[in-house]
């Protein structure tokens, strides 16, 4: 019964090792699988601040192009109005010499770069220029 036992013991104990190695692979995997996960994260986390920061700039130069672009048609766009429902005075500019307008309650305005109108004061028209 002696030599019968111990096949058994041997088969047991090659269960537990064999289980303690499969156990001990899976953590050594499940280790190095963490370990390129969090370089690919940081990889990838890397690569998305590069594009957040590349496209904010872009956003940005576009935004400011944008913004004049569209300060220049409400300009525009104020002054033909302007040309066409106001007088325009004649010989007289504004301080910077701006085109003046008269509107219809006689009051004095030029149009600013960013198309609003600006009224000024009998101080500041002055005579136009001359070339």
């Amino acid at each position: 019964m002696n030599t019968f036992l111990r096949p058994a013991r041997f088969v047991a104990i090659s269960i537990l090792a064999g289980s303690f190695l499969t156990a001990t692979a899976t953590a050594s995997a499940q280790s190095t699988t963490k370990k390129v996960e969090t370089k690919t994260d940081t990889a990838a986390h890397r690569v998305g601040r590069a594009t957040t920061t590349t496209a904010k700039k872009v956003g940005r130069a576009t935004a400011a192009g944008a913004k004049d672009v569209g300060h220049a048609t409400a300009s525009t766009a104020v002054k033909g109005a302007s040309a066409v429902t106001d007088r325009v005075y004649k010989g007289k500019e504004g301080p910077k010499g701006q085109t003046l307008y008269i509107d219809k309650s006689d009051r004095k305005y030029y149009v600013d770069d960013k198309g609003k109108k600006v009224y000024v004061k009998s101080t500041q028209i002055r005579n136009k220029k001359e070339s």
